[in-house]
Formats: C-alpha cells, sequence, structure tokens
C-alpha cells in the first residue's frame, strides 16, 4: 500500500499518519464523484448498470486507506505514551 510505504518513508508520527492518509483520499473522493455522475460518458464500454458496483469498490478502496492509517497512528502514539510512561 502506499500509504504505508509513504509512512516508512517519511517517518511519521501516529497523527501525521492519520492527516497523510486524508490527504491521500480527498482528492480521489471529490474527483470520483464526478467520475460516477458522469460514468456512461467516462467509461462507455462498461454498462451503466456496473456505476453502483464501481462505487462501491472505490469507497471501499477509501476506507482500507482511512482505517489502516488510523489504525497504525493509533497503535503507534499508543505504544510511544507507554514508552514514556517506563
Amino acid at each position: 500500500m502506499i500509504s504505508v510505504l509513504t509512512f516508512k518513508r517519511f517517518k511519521l508520527s501516529g497523527h501525521e499518519k492519520m492527516v497523510l492518509a486524508v490527504l491521500l483520499v480527498l482528492p480521489g473522493i471529490v474527483l470520483d464523484t464526478l467520475v460516477i455522475q458522469f460514468f456512461e460518458q467516462i467509461y462507455p464500454n462498461m454498462p451503466p448498470n456496473r456505476a453502483a458496483t464501481f462505487g462501491s469498490w472505490l469507497i471501499w478502496a477509501y476506507s482500507v486507506v482511512l482505517l489502516t492509517s488510523i489504525c497504525i497512528g493509533l497503535r503507534q502514539k499508543k505504544s510511544r505514551q507507554a514508552l514514556k510512561a517506563k
């Protein structure tokens, strides 16, 4: 996943990981609303009844990126707090 590779490359903190995830998916979400709205014109070779399936896969993919980033970010935050407590 590109988000996990980006986290490792830039050595981001827990909070930074969550912010980066939002910044990674937000442009795609905005653009994909137009793609779904004009599905038949953008994908003329796909049947129009596939637009809902296409949209649901997009939402699933964005959710995976966001949830992964949140889980990794929160886990890292908890482990740093545990180290500080020692």
